[in-house]
């Protein structure tokens, strides 16, 4: 997909978005054609309607991807020192820096399911696991036969619709 489509698909979310930030943006998700650039779009979109200093009531999650920097700041560390986990937090706020942490995130998650499952996951079950909603896994659930699809979530089907309405 072009820089110019995601470009056009950010400003329909946030308008008033200033144009160079909108375009390094763009130029993130264009270097990536998986996930879908629309489906990241999508998500941001619902998460901070593209504000990059966005922080949740409680502090926990950070920038344009609402990301829990806790987790960020001890990934694959016994211990964490406390200047390690101010400069993430800050680093989290710059939304370029933000947008490529999302990136992370969904491999992480997709590897994840596919260590619990056993198989591949969906595009609706790494935005179920991404968006942390509880009873499921990555989108599934154990029957005795296995893993099974299971309902998609109300904020899934928000995050996919949105990211359907984004195609030109």
């Amino acid at each position: 997909m072009t820089p110019a489509l995601i470009l056009a698909a950010i400003l329909s979310c946030r308008p008033a978005l200033p144009m160079p930030e909108a375009r390094a943006y763009a130029a993130i998700i264009s270097q990536r054609a998986d996930p879908d650039p629309l489906l990241i779009v999508a998500l941001v979109d619902r998460e901070t309607g593209w504000h990059p200093n966005a922080v949740s009531s409680d502090g926990a999650y950070l920038g344009l991807g609402q990301i829990a920097w806790r987790f960020r700041c001890a990934r694959g560390k016994a211990t964490v020192h406390r200047s390690t986990c101010a400069a993430e937090r800050k680093r989290l706020l710059d939304g370029a820096y933000n947008l490529r942490a999302i990136y992370e995130i969904i491999e992480d998650w997709r590897r994840l399911c596919r260590k619990i499952t056993g198989r591949e996951v969906s595009e609706s079950g790494w935005v179920t696991a991404y968006e942390g909603v509880r009873g499921q896994t990555c989108g599934l659930h154990r029957t005795p036969e296995g893993w099974e699809p299971a309902p998609l979530p109300r904020v899934t089907r928000e995050i996919l619709d949105r990211a359907r309405s984004l195609r030109p």
